[in-house]
């Protein structure tokens, strides 16, 4: 295992793989399918942000599965949703298993947005879900990473895609009692070091950000991409990027990634 990680580093001015960023689907046809999961009774801000940044791209098929009791609010403007059975917490219940195995078999790529609520039944379905997802690329962030166990991850990585910040990729070293781990502190050589190392050992692809950097980590390799006035929606805004880029062509996912966190 490589101890010393060089990285690639592109910018505004400057993207690493400019023929894949030119050779984006133009129509909808040249796309492919996307499911977005979340929400609950009381909160639904990050399905509503991942709806807007899809309207501006292009997709064959897009899906949105929600409570049930979204449905009235969301109705007049979400065409594509599709809405599941709640507990009496107001998160989704154990019965929508068969219902989301079944929708992300019909798409290329599934986002848990979050938004999940706090309900151990809903932790399970999703712990349960992460398991048989049959979705070719699995695509999580914001508060759906804290549903994640070492067991998910080691039986099948490779269709996993996370988006985190140093917070969340620290319990995620953990999770998976990996035997190092970074704070913010660190400097940028040390932190593409160790999540380097860690992405090939697990043979995950992570994308994480650090102030005004964001680092993807596939295909045992690594960049860097400086990025100025990230807002707080950034995970749900790159989680849709990479669904368009990953959905395109997935045979060389690190270009893919790469190319994602440049346009956002």
């Amino acid at each position: 295992m490589t101890e010393t990680i060089n990285w690639e580093i592109q910018n505004s001015n400057s993207p690493l793989f400019s023929d894949i960023l030119w050779d984006k689907p133009e129509n909808k046809f040249q796309s492919n399918s996307l499911l977005i999961i979340g929400g609950s009774s009381s909160s639904f801000n990050l399905v509503s942000d991942a709806f807007g940044f899809t309207q501006k791209l292009l997709f064959s098929r897009l899906t949105f599965y929600l409570p049930k009791t979204l449905e009235k609010i969301t109705g007049s403007f979400l065409s594509d949703g599709s809405y599941g059975q709640i507990n009496n917490s107001g998160s989704f219940s154990m019965i929508n298993l068969e219902n989301l195995i079944n929708l992300s078999a019909q798409h290329d790529s599934t986002i848990i947005v979050g938004n999940l609520g706090e309900s151990s039944e809903t932790n399970l379905l999703f712990e349960k879900l992460n398991n048989q997802i049959e979705a070719k690329n699995l695509i999580l962030c914001n508060d759906s990473l804290k549903l994640l166990n070492g067991n998910q991850l080691k039986i099948n990585p490779e269709k996993f895609t996370l988006i985190v910040d140093i917070p969340q990729v620290q319990k995620l070293l953990k999770t998976l009692n990996y035997h190092q781990t970074v704070k913010s502190s660190d400097d940028l050589s040390k932190i593409a070091n160790v999540i380097s190392q860690f992405s090939e050992e697990f043979s995950l692809k992570i994308i994480l950000r650090l102030e005004n950097y964001i680092f993807v980590f596939a295909d045992n390799r690594c960049s860097l991409t400086k990025k100025m006035n990230l807002d707080d929606k950034w995970q749900t805004k790159i989680a849709v990027e990479t669904a368009v880029w990953l959905n395109y062509d997935s045979t060389k996912k690190y270009e893919r990634l790469t190319t994602a966190a440049y346009s956002i």
